[in-house]
């Protein structure tokens, strides 16, 4: 098999590190291979690639993030299912159980954190999320990425300090890339860092759930569920953290994906409205009014006549 390139920035850059099927550290889906990280397998997976149709299962529990290099990914796991755009990372809780498989042209790259060894990794912290890396950023990921993964090639069996310290470069990056979200933090209910962190990792997890679950209603036991926590303190926390009530947020985030489906899909509006999850065409466009201040089809149409830029109209929240 060919060593893929990755082409970014006007630099080609070879994944060489990443084909050798001997190294316990790392995993690597090319050209439509589907490659399991399962519970029992031996060594430490902390870096994980999926390129041209590729698909990686994340069975064991694991922090992960992954990262779009280039073109296209879907992620589907217990939060639901995303679409990465180049550019795009998400960042899934132990629990997850993600897989990630790359589109015809895509180059996505995942950073794995083993649940024990996160006390080691000290102010190099990560949060639960989804959000989008400039340029530059995601060219200095890939070199990070790339880096790790080159160093410990040779190497079968490491101490948990060497990963680490292969580890931390990249995720004090990426912590960098969370910091608008990290700046949320401050609103959590808590009087300690430790307690703060865990209750925006668990509604930045319940956010993602309503965004993965997009395509239909979500009940308030299914977020409580995924949360862990009671109806009255979710409903205050979420309020307090994000300005939005859970019910304002799961609206909004179903019109947010009628739009995109408007934008890169020639769906009728009978079928988008079904997609998004309402029950018929009258209710979505009460919804769809309320929030963009015009219709569907109006909608849609400034889209294709460049009225208004790649973006739309903007809708409130």
């Amino acid at each position: 098999m060919a060593t893929p390139t990755v082409f970014i920035a006007g630099a080609a850059r070879p994944l060489a590190a990443v084909t050798s099927p001997l190294s316990p550290h790392r995993v690597w889906a090319h050209d439509g291979q589907f490659r399991e990280i399962a519970a029992d397998a031996p060594g430490r997976v902390c870096w994980a690639a999926a390129s041209r149709l590729g698909s990686v299962n994340l069975a064991r529990a694991s922090f992960s993030l992954w990262m779009q290099i280039r073109g296209s990914a879907q992620v589907s796991a217990v939060e639901g299912s995303f679409r990465l755009r180049t550019g795009a990372w998400i960042a899934l809780d132990a629990e997850s159980s993600p897989e990630v498989q790359a589109d015809h042209n895509g180059l996505t790259l995942g950073l794995l954190v083993p649940a024990d060894l996160m006390p080691m990794l000290q102010d190099a912290y990560l949060f639960v999320g989804k959000g989008a890396m400039s340029r530059r950023d995601r060219i200095l990921a890939l070199r990070l990425w790339h880096g790790a993964v080159r160093v410990l090639q040779a190497h079968e069996s490491v101490p948990d300090r060497t990963l680490v310290r292969a580890l931390r470069p990249l995720i004090l990056h990426m912590s960098a890339v969370q910091a608008r979200h990290v700046a949320a933090l401050g609103h959590c209910p808590g009087h300690s860092r430790t307690r703060k962190r865990r209750l925006f990792n668990r509604l930045q997890r319940a956010r993602l759930y309503l965004e993965g679950n997009a395509h239909r209603m979500v009940r308030m036991s299914e977020i409580m569920a995924i949360s862990n926590y009671s109806l009255w303190y979710l409903s205050k926390s979420f309020h307090e953290l994000y300005g939005e009530s859970v019910q304002t947020a799961a609206s909004r985030l179903r019109i947010e994906r009628a739009y995109d489906l408007l934008e890169t899909t020639s769906m009728d509006i009978t079928e988008i409205a079904e997609s998004c999850g309402f029950d018929n065409a009258c209710s979505f466009a009460r919804a769809f009014r309320a929030r963009s201040g015009t219709n569907a089809t109006r909608f849609r149409s400034a889209l294709r006549d460049g009225e208004r830029g790649r973006k739309g109209p903007v809708i409130s929240s």
